[in-house]
Order: structure tokens, then C-alpha cells, then sequence
């Protein structure tokens, strides 16, 4: 008896082009400011490296801090889980500039080292993500949903849930993916723009003290957007565009292009 197909074939392609996006994305952006801004490689590296090791701290102090009581108030638990993020990604970003890449001063560095700490974190939200969704619905279609269910029991409902929602999402998975990835290369550019000035200008201190506001609140908001379906893209498209604008500000009024 042949298996009934379940995902389209359309969605398996969306995909793996949204997967593929989340990596040839920052690639792309880096060789434009390199070969457009001169951007420099080593804080792309470090922001790869830092991103990396941040996420670990992070991991480790919300298994610390997140219970059971705290799981039961989503609210109050999604502004804790913001605020670790914006705290330790802003702080572990200005320690980085100023003790790791003191050197590295221009809005270019920035510019890169946001590349490497925004592209490593699509590359595993999105784009391996998407390719696990891409294989997962793939073997759906060759075993049944059924029995792709009884190999997953404990996920069962999760599964189901899954299906219902993406099973004809076409090729608008990659739309989406694209320009999630996107929001996040902007977000994650623009807080490195505002805390390089917060390390290398006089009386800007308190864009430390901003970025962290900022990123928390963006991560708040967009876990809010998300619980109440009103649409997480539209957030952070939102969100985004803000923190670009204030971004673009600060470097205007810093003048970043020279030492201060």
C-alpha cells in the first residue's frame, strides 16, 4: 500500500531553502563589507567564538534560575528569560570589544563581529532547525505520519501540532525564513554598533545600559507576539527596524568612523 504523502513537496523545498538562507546570508553580508567596508575578519571570528560561549553561560543559568513556579507564570518567565539574554549577550559584547578586540574600534568592526555573533545564532536557530524539520517531513512522507508518531510517542502531540500548521506552508517557509534571518542580522549589527560606542566614546556609558534594555525588551516582545499569535515576523520586523534606526543615531552622533 503506498504511503500518503502528508507534507508537499513545495514545503519540503521551502525548507530547505530557509535552512539554506541561514547560512549563505551572513556569508553573503561578510564578503559585501568586506570587499564595500573593508570589514576586517578576526571580529567575525570572535563574535562566532563569543556567541558560542555566551549561549553555554546562558543555558546554564536559566536551568539555574527557571522552576517550576516560574514555568506556570508565563509572563513573568518569559521577562526573566529576556532579561538573562539581554544581560549576559550585551555584557559578554561589551567585555568582548573592550578587553578581547580593543583595537577593533571602527563601525566596520561592528559591523563584522555582529555578522559572526547574528549568523552563528541563525545558523543554529533556523538553519539547522529547518533542515531537521526539511528531513523529519521527508521521512513522514516515506514512513506515514502514524508511524513517524509511534517512533516519537513522547512528542506526539507536538508532531500533530507541527503537521497541522506547516504540512502545505509551500514555498512561503523560505519568505519567512529569509527574512527572519534577516531581523536577525540587523538586531544583532546594530546592538554591536551601539555597545562599540559604549566602549570606545566618552559619556556613552550608558548605551551600555541601552543595549541591554533594548534587547530585552525585543526578546520580551517577540515571545509575547508569539504566545498570542499575532505574528513573531511582524515583531521583529518592528523591533529591527527600531533598533537599526537608534543604531544609525549613535553612529551619527559618535562620528564612529573616527578614534575618539
Amino acid at each position: 500500500m503506498e504511503t500518503e504523502l502528508v507534507f508537499t513537496d513545495s514545503t519540503i523545498i521551502g525548507y530547505a531553502l530557509s535552512g539554506s538562507v541561514a547560512f549563505l546570508l551572513p556569508t553573503g553580508m561578510f564578503i559585501a563589507a568586506k570587499y564595500k567596508m573593508y570589514a576586517r575578519i578576526i571580529p567575525l571570528i570572535i563574535g562566532v567564538f563569543s556567541y558560542s560561549f555566551i549561549s553555554v553561560v546562558r543555558a546554564v543559568v536559566r536551568s539555574a534560575v527557571i522552576n517550576e513556579d516560574m514555568a506556570r507564570h508565563m509572563i513573568f518567565g518569559f521577562f526573566v528569560l529576556s532579561v538573562i539574554s539581554g544581560v549576559l549577550e550585551e555584557v559578554g559584547r561589551y567585555a568582548v570589544f573592550r578587553w578581547a578586540i580593543p583595537n577593533y574600534y571602527r563601525v566596520e568592526d561592528a559591523f563584522s563581529y555582529g555578522i559572526g555573533h547574528g549568523g552563528i545564532e541563525i545558523a543554529f536557530t533556523t538553519g539547522i532547525v529547518s533542515f531537521g524539520d526539511m528531513f523529519d517531513a521527508m521521512k513522514i512522507n516515506r514512513v506515514g505520519l502514524e508511524n513517524f508518531i509511534a517512533e516519537n510517542s513522547g512528542n506526539a502531540a507536538e508532531i500533530t501540532e507541527w503537521v497541522a500548521a506547516e504540512y502545505d506552508s509551500g514555498m512561503g517557509l523560505c519568505f519567512f525564513g529569509a527574512l527572519m534571518c534577516l531581523c536577525g542580522m540587523v538586531t544583532h549589527i546594530s546592538l554591536s554598533v551601539i555597545v562599540m560606542a559604549a566602549v570606545h566614546y566618552d559619556d556613552s556609558r550608558k548605551l551600555l545600559l541601552a543595549a541591554v534594555g533594548l534587547h530585552t525588551a525585543s526578546n520580551f516582545i517577540a515571545h509575547i507576539s508569539n504566545m498570542v499569535v499575532v505574528g513573531i515576523f511582524y515583531t521583529d520586523l518592528i523591533c529591527a527596524a527600531v533598533l537599526c534606526f537608534i543604531a544609525y543615531k549613535v553612529y551619527k552622533k559618535y562620528r564612529m568612523e573616527e578614534v575618539c
